[in-house]
């Protein structure tokens, strides 16, 4: 009986405890600045809403898109963007906040957006796009998003349940984008006895940055497939090479040369390349040599003959 009160008891004091619920959107969703120029700035503007019955502090913070968004089969609304055309250059950086962080009052105000629809938002958060002059050409994109602050209160409501929407700034940057690459060489290094890491050199020869990988490295022995596996990823500015690398246990294979067929790639095209690449040779273990060598007299023999010579002279004078 005690039992069953006492676990009523707790699951009532669970279901008086309100948890949190924190959804905050972002208006319009999407920012499409057009053709713009080296040199040039821009002002967005994102209009935050959350229906919280509290006052609430957001940080705005910039964030790449990832290799993802240049997927070409990526769904796209209200938004020009081209993969093949575009750059992966990080551009976090050309975003600065006219006001950074914002406090959400729980009061709302319309706005009027671009296209003419209005929204009711609690907040209109402000940035400046500063394109430098070295801005690849090509297609860019960046995300803005708000992310709230939990005070001591907001902790103390339990469940964090919390939904953020953000906002993708887009816009292409005039000139001629070329996304290129090709494989200049392979090569490997011993890292310890058993491991050689092999290295494909990936010059990028377009204009725009890839983030690249080698999706597909094989190693062959007169033929015969004896290593498969991938590389890591690597971002290559444009004229730039990039070092991409993956480990190989060489525990069972014998030093000498191995062919090797490689394939790199980025979201939009790939490149292979067939050569040889080498397993080095291992380093010999040592054998224990015996050196002759002439052994130091042992003068502490001495010097016991004359502590004992020195007691018996001493015991024979007592007697």
């Amino acid at each position: 009986m005690y039992k069953l009160f006492f676990s009523l008891l707790i699951f009532s004091v669970l279901l008086s405890v309100p948890s949190l619920s924190l959804s905050i959107g972002m208006a319009p969703n999407v920012a499409d600045l057009g053709v713009v120029e080296q040199g040039s700035k821009h002002i967005v503007d994102a209009y935050i809403i959350t229906d919280h019955e509290r006052d609430i502090i957001v940080d705005l913070v910039t964030s790449p898109i990832g290799s993802n968004f240049l997927d070409p089969g990526r769904a796209r609304q209200n938004y020009d963007f081209v993969p093949s055309e575009a750059s992966e250059q990080d551009i976090t950086s050309w975003v600065k906040y006219i006001e950074n962080p914002v406090l959400l009052k729980t009061e709302k105000k319309g706005y009027v957006l671009k296209d003419g629809a209005v929204v009711n938002a609690n907040k209109r958060a402000t940035a400046v796009l500063e394109i430098p002059w070295d801005a690849e050409p090509g297609y860019h994109a960046c995300y803005i998003e708000p992310s709230p602050r939990i005070s001591a209160y907001l902790k103390g409501l339990g469940a964090n349940i919390i939904t953020v929407a953000r906002m993708v700034v887009v816009f292409n940057v005039a000139g001629d984008p070329v996304r290129t690459g090709y494989i200049e060489s392979f090569g490997t290094e011993a890292i310890n006895t058993y491991t050689e890491r092999i290295i494909l050199n990936l010059r990028n020869n377009g204009t725009t940055t890839l983030i690249a990988r080698s999706d597909e490295i094989k190693i062959y022995d007169h033929g015969d497939l004896v290593y498969a596996t991938k590389s890591n990823f690597k971002s290559i500015s444009p004229g730039g090479t990039g070092t991409l690398i993956a480990n190989w246990n060489v525990r069972d294979m014998k030093p000498g040369e191995y062919e090797i067929k490689a394939t790199a790639s980025w979201t939009t095209g790939e490149t292979s390349k067939e050569g040889t690449i080498t397993v080095h040779e291992r380093p010999s273990m040592p054998t224990g040599q015996i050196i002759e060598s002439v052994a130091d007299f042992p003068y502490w023999i001495i010097f016991l003959g004359i502590v004992i010579i020195g007691l018996i002279l001493i015991y024979r004078q007592r007697s």
